[in-house]
């Protein structure tokens, strides 16, 4: 299923991707900040029948105390442009991309704790690339976040307008429809709000 989504054999093996075969499931390791392993999320390698989850913690965690890639891509997000994304799904595609500078949050609000950490990487500009569909006063809450936290520096916010292409199809990711899309996007469908 994940090459089906756009995610390489060599990505999957980068972020150390595992399959249970108990429950059908592919098990994606979660890692805090220092690299450490403190939980895993099983997404549902099919599709949910009744009232069967898409996603599972066989390893509980607090997703919104870290942010995933943030130990595997720290080297390209410090003092650099920083790209926030829901899922973990779409930092392993960007791995594909070469795209590094990419983090995700697990959901789509951004936490105190998450903050603390983007801005602790003394970003140039945060870009909040939530799923297509996404209110935007969800968005700008997570600005809000990110403004209110600023206490040294405040770098510059930037959010993913899918609005602005009808072609988006419905809850889909930057990363969802190809490198040659996220270029697009990247080029093209991102506004300011701080």
């Amino acid at each position: 299923m994940f090459l089906n989504d756009g995610i390489s054999l060599a990505a999957q093996k980068f972020w150390d991707i595992r399959f249970s075969i108990m429950d059908n499931r592919i098990i994606i390791p979660i890692r805090n900040e220092y690299g450490q392993l403190c939980g895993a999320k099983g997404r549902l390698n099919g599709v949910p029948e009744g009232d069967e989850p898409k996603y599972i913690y066989p390893i509980p965690v607090m997703s919104s105390q870290l942010l995933y890639g943030y130990a595997e891509n720290y080297q390209y997000l410090y003092g650099n442009d920083i790209i926030v994304v829901e899922s973990e799904k779409s930092v392993m595609q960007a791995w594909d991309f070469d795209v590094r500078n990419i983090v995700a949050l697990g959901s789509n609000s951004l936490s105190e704790k998450q903050t603390k950490l983007l801005l602790q990487l003394q970003p140039k500009k945060i870009i909040i690339a939530m799923d297509e569909g996404l209110s935007f006063e969800q968005t700008q809450r997570n600005a809000d976040m990110i403004k209110n936290l600023s206490s040294m520096f405040m770098p510059e916010v930037w959010y993913w307008d899918s609005d602005l292409d009808l072609d988006i199809p419905s809850k889909s990711s930057m990363t969802d429809l190809g490198k040659e899309k996220f270029e697009e996007i990247m080029e093209e469908q991102l506004v300011r709000i701080y």
